[in-house]
């Protein structure tokens, strides 16, 4: 797929009237990628794989997962946490694995280590034959929120759900992520501060005109099968929101524009590629699937 969306951007640019010049490097060099976000109260799980030259069809469901590493974190304090590997995804709490944009079978992990908010923590990755990998983030705080309300139109099987959330933007970085359960089909948002997806946002508070700020959304929800809708709403460290940003921006639209610039995916992995970002402990957001208004 990325060799086809290669091929097509350069036969565009060159039928083009305003034809640029396009390079593209086949020389590659393998390189160790990190995808671990942190979440306070949460174990610690670092996915490893090794990266796959553009000019090659890749299966994100089945990456090369990097043997024989030695994974470590420390803390601010001194001390230090080695990661095992496991050959069983299934025991890692589903919430820390939010932003891996690869799936994992095996990853390294440890629950001799639960992030706090407040604390720094510091990545570090032996791979033999590569450079030592060095990363760090900070946990950040609890978002603060205020009135949440909420008004939905029943109607089998789904319902809509109109949803205002007040966020109160502290010291610090500002950034939010908005994470939904399997049975709130889709949310949508066309407030400037939102990078949405499909079941999440990203919020960026920076942008808020306000110290005080709420936010207007929609969600579908399946109110056949379910009493109560939940609602994860963690702060986000800067680096995931750059990190996710850049995702983004570099993901083909569903209508092709040729004069799309190249983007380069955000990555804080030093002798690496990849994301070592942070989440706050989530605010649950609950709505009651009842045939009320509130």
């Amino acid at each position: 797929m990325k060799l086809l969306r290669i091929i097509l951007i350069i036969f565009l640019l060159l039928t083009a009237s305003c034809a640029r010049e396009f390079k593209y490097d086949l020389n590659y060099e393998k390189q160790v990628v990190v995808n671990s976000v942190l979440i306070a109260g949460s174990p610690v799980i670092v996915g490893l794989h090794f990266s796959d030259p553009a000019n090659e069809m890749t299966n994100p469901f089945d990456p090369q997962f990097v043997e024989n590493a030695q994974v470590e974190i420390s803390d601010s304090h001194g001390n230090r946490y080695i990661l095992d590997t496991t050959s069983d995804y299934e025991i890692v709490p589903p919430l820390n694995g939010i932003i891996m944009t690869v799936y994992y079978q095996r990853v390294y992990y440890t629950d001799q280590l639960i992030p706090q908010e407040g604390e720094e923590y510091f990545l570090k990755v032996y791979v033999p034959g590569f450079d030592t990998i060095y990363a760090r983030t900070m946990i950040p705080l609890s978002p603060d929120t205020g009135k949440f309300w909420y008004k939905i139109t029943f109607g089998p099987p789904i319902s809509e759900a109109e949803i205002g959330l007040e966020l109160k933007n502290t010291g610090g970085y500002n950034y939010y992520w908005l994470e939904t359960a399997d049975y709130v089909n889709q949310l949508s948002c066309s407030d400037p501060a939102i990078i949405g997806t499909y079941s999440g946002f990203l919020i960026n508070g920076e942008l808020f005109p306000e110290r005080n700020y709420t936010l207007y959304f929609q969600a579908s929800i399946d109110t056949m099968h379910q009493d109560t809708a939940i609602f994860y709403l963690f702060r986000a460290s800067r680096e995931f929101y750059y990190y996710f940003k850049s995702y983004e921006e570099q993901t083909p639209p569903e209508i092709p524009n040729p004069y799309q610039e190249p983007v380069v995916v955000y990555s804080n992995i030093r002798n690496g590629l990849g994301i070592f970002t942070s989440f706050s402990k989530p605010v649950f957001l609950k709505i009651p699937l009842k045939n009320t208004k509130k």
